[in-house]
């Protein structure tokens, strides 16, 4: 019995290791990439803080995805379960859960389109599809997060025509 809580132990031991040391990979990862990216945009002469801080973001999504899937790898591993069969069958499935799951897609592909085109930074005024107004606080994964004099609004990205960005109407 002594043996097995020891198995066990030494287990969650190592996955929280692994764990920690994903964290950390994530935290320098992050910060280099950033700066490199940092450097790039200065030396095209974009310093404006707002697209900073939305690559920045960005980065993180990124990073952070794919730091989840090495721990999902590695944890299957750890808990000797066979992925085998799960990743021969995974076709099937992701078929379906694409046909399931299309709108969170396409908020999703929309999102990106939407950030690497630069057409909004955090903390710019904008109006979207002409009839909402506020200022960009935020952006998830599905969302893109306004705040105006009266509320918090979130707006899927599959759902948005037009954005008129008014922080960067020349006076």
């Amino acid at each position: 019995m002594n043996i097995v809580n020891n198995l066990y132990l030494s287990k969650i031991i190592s996955i929280l290791g692994f764990l920690f040391f994903l964290v950390l990979i994530n935290f320098i990862i992050t910060r280099f990439i950033f700066e490199i990216f940092k450097k790039i945009l200065l030396k095209k002469e974009i310093s404006d803080q707002g697209r900073i801080e939305t690559i920045h973001k960005l980065i993180r999504l990124i990073i952070k995805f794919i730091l989840l899937i090495i721990f999902l790898f590695y944890l299957s591993q750890q808990l000797k379960i066979d992925i085998n069969t799960f990743l021969a069958s995974a076709g099937a499935v992701g078929a379906v859960l694409i046909f399931i799951f299309q709108n969170i897609l396409k908020d999703f592909v929309a999102g990106w389109f939407f950030i690497i085109d630069d057409i909004f930074r955090q903390n710019e005024e904008i109006i979207i599809n002409g009839t909402i107004r506020g200022r960009v606080i935020n952006f998830t994964y599905r969302y893109l997060i306004l705040k105006n004099d009266n509320s918090i609004i979130f707006i899927p990205f599959n759902q948005i025509n037009t954005v008129e960005n008014l922080s960067r109407i020349k006076k």
